[in-house]
């Protein structure tokens, strides 16, 4: 699967009026989408929780979460070696080399740390989206109460409480690459204007996954809200981080499930695979396991013995 980061960077364009290609796209809460009976409707492994009350899914981030924190980490290190080299020398070796020209080694460094600074910048903001923040950011769909709530960071406006039946759910792309359309689409949810037209806040719900795939996955989270747990199927196991950080075991089965898609390439791919281990190590522990507020909780409560409750761990 590509990884996408149209949600973190570019932020979704907000205050605008809905665009043709989302008119094109809505997805209906009433009107069961168009899905290949091969498919049927699919939780693509992103359910963390489910039962009679409410579902609970993973975000689209979530699988990626390490490569580009591994990738500023590589690139920031680089930088940084460089920048001691170049200042070791300019100050300790090259002086005595060439006493005369003092002058021009003073105005390298001076212009070798202007340049780097401002990469140096960049590799900590782009590192900070999956650094010192949440482990995961999920949503919780409750079709008891037909409300949706969307945990997430304060940046992008805090937490969310809608009614289901008031969001706008379209097909959203992720970003182009290299000039072509993009790989991979995403289920979003607009907060809408009393006009009906206005975008005013943007979500995304679920995982991002080629545009022929992504109705199989909105019509298993549709039935769910509509038709309840017995119309779906039950997932054949649930992400092992309710409420607790993931093991290395299941870090690396994310982080190379990428990449499942035979061994050719999978050989190809190992090396991004361990890069985004790598990565997803090294971020992890500085994360937070989040954690819904005591009213949403209360809302979600779970009936005692309630059939649809199962644990399967995905360990």
């Amino acid at each position: 699967m590509t990884m996408d980061y149209t949600g973190y960077s570019p932020k979704y364009k907000l205050n605008r009026p809905l665009t043709e290609e989302e008119r094109n796209g809505r997805l209906f809460q009433k009107r069961r989408a168009a899905v290949n009976k091969a498919e049927d409707v699919q939780d693509w492994d992103a359910l963390i929780m489910l039962n009679s009350t409410f579902m609970e899914l993973v975000d689209k981030f979530y699988a990626w979460k390490g490569f580009m924190f591994s990738l500023m980490v590589i690139m920031g290190s680089g930088c940084f070696l460089f920048l001691f080299n170049v200042t070791w020398m300019g100050i300790f070796e090259m002086p005595h080399r060439f006493p005369e020209k003092l002058i021009e080694l003073t105005l390298s460094i001076i212009a070798v740390w202007m340049m780097a600074i401002p990469l140096m910048i960049l590799f900590i903001w782009a590192a900070h989206f999956e650094s010192f923040t949440c482990s995961h950011w999920p949503v919780r769909l409750n079709r008891r109460n037909r409300m949706v709530y969307v945990f997430r960071r304060k940046s992008a406006g805090g937490m969310l409480t809608l009614k289901w039946d008031d969001i706008y759910f379209c097909m959203g792309p992720g970003q182009p690459y290299a000039g072509r359309p993009s790989l991979v689409w995403d289920i979003r949810g607009h907060v809408l204007a009393p006009d009906k037209k206005t975008v005013l806040d943007t979500f995304s719900v679920g995982i991002h996954c080629t545009k022929d795939l992504l109705p199989a996955h909105w019509e298993y989270l549709r039935r769910y809200m509509e038709e309840g747990p017995q119309s779906i199927p039950m997932p054949r196991r649930y992400l092992p981080i309710a409420e607790k950080r993931e093991s290395f075991l299941f870090a690396a089965k994310v982080a190379f499930s990428n990449f499942s898609y035979g061994y050719a390439f999978l050989l190809f791919g190992t090396p991004f695979a361990l890069v985004t281990l790598f990565g997803r190590l090294l971020c992890m522990p500085t994360n937070k396991v989040p954690v819904w507020p005591k009213e949403v909780e209360e809302a979600c409560r779970i009936e005692p013995g309630d059939p649809y409750a199962q644990r399967v761990s995905g360990e």
